[in-house]
């Protein structure tokens, strides 16, 4: 894929939320086409619905109604190969390193028996020094 394919699309996305026979529409008819490579950036006040967006994009969250589309398609097994997400919320694990939590990013291209190889620890190690934290330090991160 090039920067300048289609990765994403959406048709008549609604997103929200059902509770009992109500439906809390966040968006309605949404019609996206994300390129790859590319940075989006959604904005809008607290409550405004940008990560309940994120999270039916990538697939944690059903929508209401529309269809989400890869280009090229993925089976719902290999979605977490091509789309992730790391939301605002605050990461309080002082137990788990810096480098443990990275590693579960790479938990879809693992076989059954979990094991890392040297390929994906520098994978991992690639990914903390472009972030620039300390791959010793504890997983506490907080938003300033």
């Amino acid at each position: 894929m090039t920067a300048e394919s289609t990765y994403l699309t959406t048709s008549n996305l609604t997103i929200g939320y059902r509770q009992g026979k109500v439906e809390n529409r966040l968006f309605s008819d949404l019609n996206l086409s994300l390129k790859g490579g590319g940075m989006i950036c959604f904005m809008g006040p607290n409550g405004a619905g940008k990560s309940s967006l994120l999270r039916t994009l990538s697939g944690l969250q059903q929508p209401l109604s529309g269809t989400i589309q890869l280009h090229p398609p993925a089976s719902k097994e290999d979605l977490s190969k091509h789309i992730a997400v790391v939301l605002t919320d605050r990461i309080y694990h002082p137990n788990l390193t810096v480098q443990a939590l990275v590693t579960f990013g790479r938990y879809p291209y693992l076989g059954w028996n979990i094991s890392l190889t040297p390929h994906d620890r520098q994978i991992v190690d690639e990914a903390i020094e472009r972030i620039r934290l300390h791959r010793d330090g504890p997983a506490v991160f907080r938003r300033e």
